[in-house]
């Protein structure tokens, strides 16, 4: 009777085990990009954050926020980075009111982008970039990889 109790805990042990293995993990929801300085004329101190969070109905609401950046910024986007680049085409525009004032809240919104999202939920590379007019191409004012937010 012993070996047949513990037969039948190791069993049921095993399926619960498999059980969570095989349970999907939660897709993220909030997706964060810490910025700093890019371009050989940007400050060291030069520094931002961009904030995206996921909503059901598929929209992403954002925030993006620049600190001790001491020229007007005229633009910020999200990249796609291909596998090997450094660079990569815009994906998406984040409507920085050019020229914003470079500390604070410079963007905020919504926007629809299921490319983006699929992409964001696959684990591609993505990365953002604000752009002031000395730091504007090929190299923006600030950059970070757009990265899943832990959970919680």
């Amino acid at each position: 009777m012993k070996r047949l109790c513990g037969t039948f805990i190791a069993f049921t042990l095993a399926l619960v085990a498999a059980g969570l293995a095989g349970a999907a993990a939660p897709q993220p929801k909030t997706f964060v990009a810490v910025l700093s300085g890019e371009c050989p004329q940007a400050d060291t101190n030069w520094r931002g954050v961009a904030v995206f969070h996921l909503s059901d109905d598929g929209r992403i609401r954002y925030k993006v926020i620049a600190n001790n950046i001491d020229e007007p910024l005229i633009a910020g986007h999200i990249h796609f980075l291909p596998p090997g680049e450094s660079r990569g085409p815009i994906v998406q525009d984040l409507n920085v009111a050019a020229p914003a004032e470079a500390h604070g809240i410079v963007a905020e919104g919504t926007f629809t982008n299921p490319t983006l999202v699929a992409g964001l939920l696959a684990g591609s590379n993505y990365y953002v970039n604000l752009h002031t007019e000395t730091c504007l191409l090929p190299l923006g004012a600030v950059r970070g990889p757009l990265k899943a937010a832990p959970p919680g």
